[in-house]
């Protein structure tokens, strides 16, 4: 029981740490990478896929690059701590969670709306890349708004189909879902 407790209270520390890392130093590198490798030794074995989907670091990369790279690991960090705290603290509740409401084994079905406030919510995306992705959802929006034939709104979402292909997984099962609601 005290081991559990420890757990909870390592677990919420940490979480507290790295929201405060990204609101606050977010471009110090050093800073940055020591609360990364940190996170990364306490939780990389303790929980199954917990490093999956984060950026290699580079010593050759310039600042501007590592910053980037560690603010996108660090908001992984937060969104999985997240998932594992609502989930009752169990190290296996990162995988719990996207077998019933992750990327794995679900089909996405949000409205527009849903999808804008999930993606204003998610750390893991900076704000070009959240401003990026909310341009296209208002475009595709538009798309299937407008009265004419599902075939030509189909022409018409065909590039944003191709976009998705270059971004990551959960933006593009987000906008995708979005897509399949042409009518």
């Amino acid at each position: 029981m005290a081991e559990e407790k420890r757990w909870q209270d390592c677990l919420s520390t940490d979480l507290i740490r790295c929201k405060q890392a990204l609101k606050n130093d977010a471009f110090d590198v050093e800073k940055m990478e020591s609360l990364f490798n940190e996170m990364l030794l306490r939780y990389g074995e303790a929980i199954e896929g917990f490093d999956e989907g984060m950026e290699v670091i580079s010593t050759y990369e310039n600042q501007a690059a590592t910053a980037f790279a560690l603010g996108k690991n660090i908001g992984l960090i937060v969104e999985r701590l997240s998932i594992i705290q609502k989930e009752g603290y169990r190290p296996d509740g990162l995988t719990r969670f996207y077998l019933s409401d992750g990327v794995e084994g679900r089909r996405y079905d949000y409205s527009f709306l849903e999808v804008r406030k999930l993606i204003l919510e998610d750390a893991a995306w900076n704000e070009y890349e959240k401003n990026e992705l909310l341009d296209k959802i208002d475009e595709i929006e538009t798309i299937c708004q407008d009265l004419d034939t599902k075939k030509n709104k189909w022409n018409r979402l065909r590039p944003f189909v191709v976009w998705c292909a270059g971004k990551d997984v959960k933006a593009a099962m987000l906008l995708l879902s979005l897509i399949q609601k042409i009518n």
